[in-house]
């Protein structure tokens, strides 16, 4: 019972079923953008959620924030449900976003200082001038540019800005949503380098949105592939990104040039384009664009998830009448 009770206390965010659907205009088929997606953070990891544009990465980053409801399963943070308008208003500051355009995320109106102390103040948190100061200077930057206005920063002082902002509620979760993809290289190691600060010092969780292997495989501990709303393959980062199991995920790793040598030895080009979400493809979702097609079970059934070498994956090769 405290066994249960010490591994339930480690989970920060638990998804069950997770799905989500878009309505259209015209009263066309409603898009699902998730697909019955179930993931666990626990406390002081960073998982990283991979994909092709248009995967559903991003809504399930907003699923997990409260900025978007789910259409179906459920969210628990802190070992709690949450849903509803208010879901967040019952765990305060327990999850925090740094979104992909830092500078459209800060107010233009508000001196940076103000623009920090913002939500700290709605939240109920000190939002003096002095303590505003401190995460400036935890982010990189002096209390100087507290006087300033995003318009007068570089992309990557704003995005110091917002990791203040993020960090100022000390949060149990931080998405953070391509938080370095604008950003030139040397810049996004000094951001990457904070980030890992961060969690290091404070045991902050991270979900961790990215489409660059490389940054995922430096940040994240664990990793969950993203296919059409669906996970197509997750388990501990290095795993799956040295020995991908899943078509999907080995194609994504062979186009990484750092990955290509250790994941596949050979480029994998996939055919045709990621299926229209609202038309997906019976069976596996994957199989019209697969290279390791095994024949109709592709076609008619959908596979669940199977244990691998690296994790688990969601591919009929797995299964144990096909298995070697």
């Amino acid at each position: 019972m405290n066994t249960a009770h010490v591994v339930s206390s480690r989970e920060v965010v638990k998804l069950d079923g997770i799905t989500h659907s878009f309505k259209t205009r015209l009263g066309g088929p409603a898009v699902q953008a998730l697909r019955g997606v179930d993931l666990t953070i626990t406390a002081g990891r960073s998982l990283g959620l991979v994909g092709e544009s248009g995967s559903g990465k991003s809504t399930l980053g907003r699923v997990v924030t409260g900025l978007l409801q789910p259409t179906g399963g459920t969210v628990e943070i802190l070992g709690r449900p949450v849903s509803g308008k208010n879901a967040m208003k019952r765990t305060p500051g327990s999850v925090q976003m740094i979104f992909q355009n830092p500078r459209a995320s800060i107010d233009p109106k508000l001196p940076i200082w103000r623009a920090i102390a913002e939500p700290l103040r709605v939240g109920g948190y000190s939002s003096r001038r002095r303590d505003i100061d401190v995460l400036l200077d935890q982010a990189g930057l002096g209390s100087a540019y507290g006087d300033m206005y995003a318009h007068q920063l570089s992309g990557g002082q704003c995005q110091r800005v917002a990791i203040a902002r993020a960090v100022a509620a000390k949060p149990k979760l931080i998405v953070a949503d391509e938080p370095v993809s604008a950003l030139d290289v040397s810049v996004q190691a000094q951001i990457l380098n904070l980030l890992k600060d961060i969690q290091e010092e404070s045991d902050t969780s991270f979900l961790f949105i990215s489409h660059d292997l490389g940054v995922v495989r430096f940040f994240c501990d664990d990793v969950a592939v993203l296919y059409l709303g669906q996970v197509q393959e997750s388990g501990s980062t290095e795993a799956i990104l040295t020995n991908p199991q899943h078509p999907y995920t080995r194609a994504l790793a062979s186009a990484s040039p750092t990955l290509l040598s250790a994941a596949t030895g050979e480029r994998i080009i996939l055919a045709g384009e990621p299926p229209k979400p609202d038309n997906p493809p019976s069976g596996c979702v994957f199989h019209e664009r697969c290279h390791q097609y095994l024949g109709p079970i592709c076609t008619q059934t959908p596979p669940p998830m199977y244990p691998t070498d690296s994790g688990s994956a969601r591919c009929h090769i797995y299964a144990p009448n096909t298995s070697d």
